[in-house]
């Protein structure tokens, strides 16, 4: 064999590899691939995008809104150190509906004009979580949570 079939080789190894990679996460349930932060994460710097805000002021503004899916989580599975919001969520309370309604409350302050693409974003991450108390108090903890975060969201 010479180098150009090894290359060859290794290059269709590669593709056969990514293809199949590709199809057995395509074959996962939805909901074993379900990230609500990572999922925020991208729907927050789409919104700063969006918003047409540029500089450091962007970072804050994600950042902020990861404090605030942070600590509502951690108020559902205490493991670490809070930030801003100390508190224990009720027993059950849904850690998508804490993450969501953190990030949306915080990033609906800090990025105004982005209101209704966010509103949509909120809606669309509960319509995914059965109706229920472990919903409505997941909400209550992410709305409180994000209170901790930016006072300006308790006014």
């Amino acid at each position: 064999m010479n180098l150009r079939s090894i290359q060859r080789s290794i290059q269709c190894g590669g593709a056969a590899l990514f293809i199949f990679v590709i199809t057995w996460l395509a074959a996962l349930p939805a909901r074993a691939r379900a990230n609500p932060i990572a999922d925020w994460d991208v729907i927050a710097f789409a919104a700063v995008e969006a918003s047409g805000k540029t500089g450091p002021v962007t970072a804050c503004d994600v950042a902020m809104a990861h404090v605030a899916m942070y600590d509502a989580l951690n108020a559902i599975d205490r493991r670490y150190e809070p930030y801003a919001y100390n508190a224990v969520a009720p027993y059950g309370a849904s850690p998508e509906a804490a993450v969501a309604a953190a990030a949306h409350d915080v990033l609906i302050v800090r990025i105004p004009n982005q209101k209704a693409s966010l509103v949509a974003a909120l809606a669309s991450a509960l319509a995914a979580i059965p109706d229920g108390p472990a919903k409505t108090e997941g909400v209550a903890t992410g709305g409180i949570a994000g209170d901790g975060v930016d006072p300006r969201l308790a006014e």
